[in-house]
């Protein structure tokens, strides 16, 4: 099967186009290359994976914040997305739970010094 595509129309970003299973049987940088042939039988589906890099100042109060990621990071590490945590994360599952990672649209307190992070 011929998937055809062109990178010129992609936005800025990456773009791989691969197989489910492994991601390695078919793993293909969309915007260095304008086709695919699949040949290879045991490749019956494809998943397009996109990324881009995103940038925000966000403004904490000095005290405890409810913290949220709304997308992924390369590192999902509460203490490295905010360096200037002076305290643990906080989850809430029935009770207040410990946490070290965060996870998209998941909500924590953390105790985080006032300021603007990036």
């Amino acid at each position: 099967m011929n998937f055809q595509w062109n990178p010129a129309l992609l936005p800025q970003g990456t773009f791989f186009l691969k197989d489910v299973v492994t991601g390695q049987i078919v793993n293909v940088d969309m915007k260095t290359t304008n086709n695919l042939w699949v040949t290879n039988t045991n490749v019956t589906s494809l998943q397009i994976v996109y990324s881009r890099q995103v940038c925000k100042n966000v403004l904490f109060a000095t005290s405890w914040n409810i913290l949220s990621v709304p997308v992924s990071a390369s590192n999902m590490n509460a203490s490295v997305l905010f360096p200037g945590a002076n305290s643990l994360f906080y989850g809430f599952d029935n009770g207040y739970v410990s946490a070290t990672s965060l996870t998209n649209g998941k909500r924590l307190l953390g105790k985080i010094p006032a300021g603007i992070y990036t």
